[in-house]
């Protein structure tokens, strides 16, 4: 049973803390200030290069029109909702610190989307006549440390969470999802289903953006096809193709990819960087970045 009243950051004499029901548990000192770790923070630094989000806490990073046109249409796809690395406005062009969860600001903005769109809230007031829940949180604790998860959708069926769906957007081909994407979908699964859920599916709505398709006028159409197709892919409408992501996508088990990761920010170890041509090439940080590799 997960309990109503969310879990909280406070701050006391002796440091910062979350409160999760009668526990509480003091997190220790992070890199970057940072007093909670998101889960795609954890999928970057596994699946795509580790050294790519150090700078990007070093450094900030360059807002790209992609980016903000990604931001844009998640927007759109989800009624407005949607979160975003940063809690500032990003103007194209600019560099814009990663604020989310660092010091004061993070605290803040955890508690805020806690105390409105924590998962055990929104599961006892469900609005009957939808079978979706948009952008639930939710927090999973190892050493200490706060893993914050929120999920794009979760889709009811008979009134229980089923199914995990993380849209992305892409300006290229919707049938191709990426290592970050899988290892982030799934580990959403695998915190809801820690909380007990019991998820069925963990899926990818992959969609080029400003297509005339709109996600939460199509859950029924969605779970149609999803337990229609016995594949891993197919077409919801044109240039929105939905994933099924199965639990072998991963080489490791969940919880070794999270120890793991949490040592960077433990400061047990340095940035592990991971280039690649085509990695590099699109990197906003490819022009000071040491390990660039761009041939």
């Amino acid at each position: 049973m997960i309990q109503e009243e969310p879990p909280r950051l406070v701050r006391t004499d002796e440091g910062l803390e979350l409160v999760y029901g009668s526990q509480r548990f003091k997190i220790p000192r992070l890199k970057h200030q940072a007093v909670f770790i998101t889960v795609s923070n954890i999928a970057t630094q596994y699946a795509y290069c580790e050294y790519k989000l150090h700078l990007d806490y070093m450094k900030g990073r360059e807002i790209t029109r992609n980016i903000v046109a990604g931001f844009y249409e998640h927007s759109r796809q989800l009624g407005g909702g949607g979160s975003f690395d940063f809690d500032i406005e990003p103007i194209p062009g600019h560099t814009c610190p990663v604020l989310i969860n660092v010091g004061q600001d993070g605290e803040i903005y955890f508690n805020k989307i806690m105390s409105e769109r924590w998962i055990g809230k929104l599961l006892s007031s469900t609005n009957k006549n939808r079978n979706y829940i948009v952008e639930p949180a939710l927090v999973h604790v190892i050493n200490n440390v706060p893993i914050l998860a929120q999920p794009d959708l979760l889709i009811l069926e008979n009134d229980k969470p089923k199914i995990v769906l993380e849209l992305k957007t892409t300006s290229g081909d919707p049938k191709r999802v990426k290592p970050q994407e899988i290892t982030q979908v799934l580990m959403y699964k695998h915190m809801l289903n820690l909380l007990g859920l019991n998820i069925e599916y963990a899926c990818i709505l992959k969609l080029r953006r400003g297509v005339p398709f709109k996600l939460l006028d199509n859950i029924d159409k969605i779970l149609s096809k999803l337990h229609d197709n016995t594949g891993d892919r197919t077409y919801i409408d044109r240039n929105v193709v939905l994933h099924k992501v199965s639990d072998d996508k991963l080489r490791e088990d969940i919880n070794k990819i999270v120890e793991w990761a949490l040592g960077y920010w433990l400061y047990k170890r340095n940035p592990v960087p991971k280039p690649s041509p085509n990695k590099c090439r699109t990197c906003v940080h490819n022009r000071e970045c040491t390990f660039k590799s761009l041939r």
